[in-house]
């Protein structure tokens, strides 16, 4: 990779960051929920929730998870939109999954019975 595809890379990364830090900002709001709250509920300090929701600081994988059962939410409602933003600006259209593929193989889910 080039260092132009690197920092684009970088730049997006953390921009999925601040996008899933402002789904669990917006679940908290919605819910009522203070940033105190919620960071005594999953274990990490009020101010590592704000690093979190402004994006300056990597959320892992165990704190979404942790978060989403807080709010009894699917881990996609955090992290979709940052997966799209990632698709819609690393991954060329004609990569993406339509149905088929160039070498012939049907992505489509098999929706036939099984023969018994």
């Amino acid at each position: 990779m080039s260092n132009k595809t690197d920092n684009n890379l970088n730049t997006s990364i953390n921009e999925m960051y601040k996008i899933i830090g402002g789904q669990i900002r917006k679940m908290r709001r919605i819910t009522g929920v203070t940033s105190t709250e919620l960071g005594d509920l999953i274990g990490v300090s009020q101010q590592q929730i704000s690093r979190y929701e402004i994006g300056s600081t990597k959320i892992s994988l165990e704190i979404i998870l942790r978060i989403s059962q807080v709010f009894s939410v699917s881990p996609y409602y955090f992290i979709e939109d940052s997966l799209l933003f990632f698709t819609r600006h690393h991954l060329p259209d004609d990569n993406m999954f339509t149905g088929s593929t160039d070498a012939g193989v049907n992505t489509e889910p098999d929706t036939r019975l099984p023969e018994y």
